[in-house]
């Protein structure tokens, strides 16, 4: 009944807290103002059915149990209760630290990625090693592709018809002496013998023909001209020259007016002067280009300035006209 008195309020009882009291087993501690009032605090509780005195240490444990189930229902936490919390809270601050370990292994598959990310250099592949017989085909592939590319660039230019009766003449009775004759050499000889035969009249329309074909020539040309650049014509007149040196065409040059004359030398001004000069005609040619070469090297170095401000001159203008006429720089 005492005990029960001190959590309820009961005078001086109340400001006894039996969970501080009874907070260990088989031991009781009780405040000193409390100890001087109830006797249940001076270590002995005495039995009313008994009449006997029994330690408080006796009684204190089914004190503390009775209470403790009191007190749970009040909401007051358990020892055991703070006891468990306070490991909890431990074992999670211990838990902490392996968070950190997570994050180093996350960054690991980064730097992975990283280094796969790098393409690898692929290995150059081996040269093969050709053999004297297939460079000697890769050689003759090569020159078969450029002779073909020059034949497209020096160009066809347009069939000709014939221009001299004599050849207009052997056509023309050609026909006849095939028919009476075998073919090969005996019809050739027989044509032959037919053209130096034909009448005067034969002749004259043969004639005419021959001059209507060079008209018809002509114009045929100056057509095919037409449809091509300056450029072009340049650059066919090269292949056509670059085809001659590989011996597989003999084309002639083409005419062209367009054409930008190259530039002259000193020395070619000064032997175009001397025969436009007409000093030299009773010469023949080659006489006439030893004297002048004579001439020109016992020139002083004084008399041929003239010439060579002309070369000057003439090289100027040969670039302007090749830029007009190419549309490029030389």
């Amino acid at each position: 009944m005492v005990l029960n008195l001190a959590p309820r309020g009961a005078g001086a009882f109340r400001p006894l807290h039996l969970a501080k009291v009874l907070s260990r087993p088989r031991v009781a501690f009780i405040h000193s103002h409390a100890r001087r009032i109830s006797p249940a605090t001076n270590g002995l509780l005495s039995n009313p059915a008994t009449n006997g005195i029994f330690p408080v240490g006796v009684r204190a444990g089914s004190l503390i149990n009775s209470y403790a189930t009191t007190t749970a229902g009040r909401g007051r936490p358990k020892a055991g209760a703070q006891k468990k919390t306070t490991k909890s809270t431990e074992t999670d601050k211990k838990a902490a630290p392996k968070k950190k370990a997570a994050k180093k292994t996350a960054t690991k598959p980064k730097s992975k990625a990283k280094a796969k990310a790098k393409p690898k250099p692929k290995p150059k592949p081996k040269r093969k090693v050709l053999t004297e017989k297939q460079k000697e085909a890769k050689k003759a592939k090569e020159f078969r592709e450029k002779v073909k590319e020059l034949k497209a660039t020096a160009l066809e230019s347009p069939k000709r018809l014939p221009e001299q009766p004599w050849t207009v003449t052997f056509q023309g009775v050609y026909p006849e002496a095939a028919k009476n004759n075998e073919k090969g050499v005996p019809s050739f000889r027989a044509a032959v013998e037919l053209a130096k035969s034909i009448s005067p009249e034969q002749k004259e329309r043969y004639v005419a023909t021959a001059h209507a074909n060079k008209a018809s020539n002509i114009a045929a040309y100056d057509e095919w001209l037409k449809r091509h650049t300056p450029l072009q014509i340049k650059e066919a007149n090269h292949a056509r020259r670059r085809l001659a040196q590989l011996g597989k065409a003999s084309l002639p040059q083409l005419h062209d007016s367009r054409l930008v004359k190259r530039p002259r030398t000193a020395y070619l001004l000064y032997f175009t002067e001397r025969f436009e000069h007409g000093d030299f005609k009773h010469m023949g040619a080659k006489d006439m280009i030893i004297r002048v070469a004579e001439e020109w090297k016992g020139l002083t170095d004084a008399e041929k300035v003239k010439y060579q401000k002309l070369q000057a001159s003439d090289l100027d203008r040969y670039k302007k006209e090749y830029k007009q006429t190419y549309g490029q720089e030389v």
